[in-house]
């Protein structure tokens, strides 16, 4: 094929079905026939950082953003990959010029939730957690970082409910992880 498009969209179901190298391989030709394409280098950032390949990962984020400075999620899966590099002020700004771009993001509220935990800043965790169960009521992440942050503030009862709402909101396979995070959070 000779569009770019053509070759993100393989890309995308090779990731899908675990092909890694294959998805990688798709996005390097929708670039190579589109420079310009910010999803193409965003999607083969993702691919990526599956493989563990951050830095990579990191690079084609910033590229995509270059191309399209208003493109939300690659700014927020950015801000996954400095987290995971251990860059968590600028995971933290990369979340929220996501959040600035696009408001109603409840997963980039819970990644700066879960980054702003790791810096101890647990008000501010609570407060992301708390606008993504506001934005997505289902996302039991969000829910298990509220209960998380609200646990490390004190505020037990309103934990325990958060952790409560997780649980019942958790597919089966996630249950166990959610209340091993209770028990450690809520001392029991």
């Amino acid at each position: 094929p000779n569009e770019g498009w053509v070759y993100n969209n393989r890309g995308v179901a090779r990731r899908d079905q675990g092909d890694l190298a294959g998805a990688v391989a798709d996005y390097a030709c929708a670039i190579e026939l589109d420079p310009n394409d910010a999803m193409a280098y965003n999607n083969r950032g993702n691919a990526l950082r599956d493989q563990g390949d951050l830095a990579g990962a990191l690079a084609d984020y910033t590229r995509a953003i270059e191309l399209d400075s208003t493109y939300a999620e690659a700014y927020s899966n950015r801000g996954v990959a400095r987290k995971g590099q251990g860059d968590l002020t600028g995971a933290v700004a990369d979340f929220t010029r996501a959040i600035e771009i696009d408001p109603s993001s409840a997963e980039a509220y819970t990644n700066r939730g879960l980054t702003r935990h790791d810096q101890s800043d647990l008000a501010g965790a609570e407060a992301d957690f708390t606008r993504a169960t506001d934005l997505a009521p289902g996302l039991w992440q969000a829910w298990t970082g509220r209960g998380i942050a609200l646990a490390g503030l004190g505020r037990m009862d309103e934990a325990a409910a958060s952790f409560e709402r997780a649980l019942a909101l958790a597919p089966p396979s996630m249950k166990p992880q959610v209340e091993a995070t209770r028990r450690q959070s809520m001392g029991r």
